[in-house]
């Protein structure tokens, strides 16, 4: 197994083998491996066809792709508004954002395309849950919501005005500061389940 990644630092966390490259240029030779893999990695290339025709041609039986759909992430919180303002802020970020982070399913029509065959398609759902005993980094990001931090990282891939982004700032704050408060009661608790896509194709 090779580990590979353009982000030389990421890879210094790997133990194994890895390799720095593009997702473009491989840096391999034709039919090199079994098996090429990504995981929420189609989603955040402007050109995911291309990178699949990469893995295509160094695989020499399958290549898979682990895919969310970001426009069914569901979240359930005891913080009333929560579920609500995430629903929001995912609306802005999907029209915002410049990949389709929403691929999910469509990833096995991607695979047909450049001519992978034997198309499966599995899903799996991920629950991220918080609840107590909350760890250190629960907290951490319940304060971030507090601060309006994640949001206003994101706001260059958010759809809207500045006036529309800093009333729904201002929302996501004070929802925030309830489930800090919460928090500190213990009585926080939210569960958001994102859907993801496991596609498998032959060379």
């Amino acid at each position: 197994m090779v580990g590979c990644d353009r982000d030389a630092d990421l890879l210094a966390e790997l133990d194994g083998p890895a390799v720095r490259g593009d997702a473009y240029r491989l840096p391999f030779p034709d039919d090199t491996f079994d098996l090429v893999v990504c995981q929420a990695l189609l989603i955040n290339l402007p050109d995911p066809e291309r990178a699949l025709r990469e893995f295509a041609r160094v695989a020499d039986q399958r290549v898979a792709a682990i895919e969310p759909d970001n426009s069914a992430v569901s979240v359930a919180s005891t913080v009333d508004a929560e579920g609500e303002l995430a629903r929001r802020a995912r609306r802005r970020y999907l029209s915002g954002v410049d990949t389709d982070v929403a691929l999910g399913a469509d990833t096995a029509d991607l695979f047909e395309s450049v001519g992978l065959s034997g198309i499966t398609t599995r899903r799996y759902d991920q629950t991220l849950v918080v609840e107590p005993p909350y760890s250190d980094r629960d907290v951490r990001e319940v304060g971030r919501k507090a601060s309006g931090a994640g949001l206003r990282e994101r706001r260059e891939t958010m759809a809207g005005t500045d006036a529309e982004l800093d009333a729904l700032r201002a929302e996501w704050r004070e929802m925030g500061r309830e489930a800090v408060r919460q928090v500190q009661a213990g009585e926080y608790r939210r569960r958001e389940t994102v859907p993801f896509y496991v596609v498998v194709g032959s060379v």
